[in-house]
């Protein structure tokens, strides 16, 4: 509107298929710096793997620490340090195997559930108010026996789709692998810098563009809608 072209800042990262990839498409610009200004500097970009493996674990910490003095996101940039480099790990050895052909479908859809396993499983310690929340929550992700708890939260109508916490959870997941994200909505109109040279960086699915007419309009109000009535759950 006002003629500014900002940077994508966000490129589908919950469609990474390795923690690094992750790092590469959350929160660009900071991601960028964090490289450029730490990584780089502590020569994370030369040297032996030891090197390049201290220069990761620094920077994760700093970059936890940048969200505040507090054990917990210490604890959570050394998460992230940890994937990092053991996904590093990975990444020579199977070079070292001089493998000519790619990850097949299958390894991809794994290591696609793994990343985001992994990172939800820091976000837990991002979230907490204390180290000590963040164990008793793990914990309670893995009290296996509780599973046959889970056929008691099922819905038993259809009327209960709507409200039920699983559910969205499984729409959701199902836009995020499968729609566009917001730049591509709108992407006929340009809508971050270099935007020609990105677009096809990771195609969606779903390709969809959002155009002025009278059906989008009643689609955002529903949308609109939507989000209001359900802000509180």
């Amino acid at each position: 509107m006002l003629g500014f072209e900002l940077v994508e800042n966000f490129k589908n990262p919950y469609l990474a298929t390795n923690p690094s990839q992750f790092w590469r498409r959350w929160h660009v610009s900071f991601s960028t710096w964090i490289r450029d200004y730490l990584y780089f500097t502590f020569g994370g970009s030369r040297g032996t793997f030891a090197r390049t493996t201290m220069a990761t674990f620094i920077a994760m910490l700093l970059r936890g620490l940048w969200h505040g003095a507090a054990w917990t996101y210490v604890l959570f940039g050394t998460l992230h340090g940890f994937y990092l480099a053991t996904n590093e790990f990975w990444r020579l050895f199977m070079r070292r195997r001089k493998s000519k052909t790619g990850p097949s479908v299958q390894a991809r859809v794994g290591y696609h559930v793994l990343t985001l396993f992994c990172v939800l499983i820091a976000n837990v310690v991002f979230r907490a108010e204390t180290v000590s929340d963040a164990m008793r929550i793990w914990l309670g992700l893995f009290r296996f026996s509780d599973l046959p708890a889970i056929a008691t939260i099922l819905p038993t109508a259809w009327s209960d789709l709507i409200v039920q916490p699983m559910v969205l959870i499984l729409l959701s997941a199902g836009l995020i692998a499968l729609a566009p994200n917001t730049q591509q909505l709108f992407g006929r109109y340009h809508p971050v810098y270099g935007w020609a040279k990105m677009k096809n960086n990771v195609r969606p699915v779903i390709s969809v563009t959002w155009r002025p007419t009278l059906a989008w309009a009643v689609w955002t109000g529903v949308v609109l809608f939507l989000g209001v009535a359900f802000v509180s759950r």
